[in-house]
């Protein structure tokens, strides 16, 4: 995730963290971190090493994929109008101040379907690739090997029956 834009990166943190961490009390700034430290596999067995691989590839599947294309956004922008309409002349300062802020993101709304297409993209190549069913068993059948070679071919153990070290 290090050569995705930034602000790409830290939602697809924060929803995949949303979907598949108990802790839900990250700030923007620990996104990152408590990404990668749910995805690393340091001392984690193969098994779930995919199965975070998977959870990982379907939580972002179905909680950012209708942001990869530009009718996806349409409900987006049919939410922050609707603000706009109903509270852009209301006397209540509260709901009179959200207008503003949706006319804001939805002028920015055209700069983040570029960014989310193209990242859309990159990620499609990337999960039909490394991620698919099929390459995560290949991975997985792989680690098994390992693991069986290391039992039917254990590394030499020299013991030293001199006393001498």
């Amino acid at each position: 995730m290090d050569t995705v834009n930034p602000e790409v990166a830290t939602e697809v943190h924060y929803m995949v963290l949303l979907y598949l961490e108990r802790d839900k009390n990250h700030n923007a700034e620990d996104y990152k971190n408590s990404f990668d430290n749910w995805l690393s596999d340091e001392g984690d067995i193969h098994t779930y090493v995919v199965g975070k691989a998977l959870a990982f590839r379907e939580a972002l599947n179905f909680s950012l994929s209708s942001r990869f294309e530009e009718a996806g956004w349409d409900e987006a922008k049919g939410y922050h109008q609707g603000i706009i309409d109903k509270y852009k002349n209301s006397s209540d300062p509260r709901e009179a101040n959200m207008a503003p802020r949706s006319e804001t993101i939805l002028a920015d709304i055209p700069r983040r379907i570029r960014i989310w297409t193209e990242f859309g993209k990159s990620w499609r190549d990337f999960s039909g690739a490394e991620l698919t069913n099929e390459a995560l068993k290949t991975y997985q059948e792989g680690e098994m090997f390992k693991d069986m070679d290391k039992v039917l071919n254990p590394e030499p153990v020299t013991i030293n029956l001199t006393g001498r070290s």
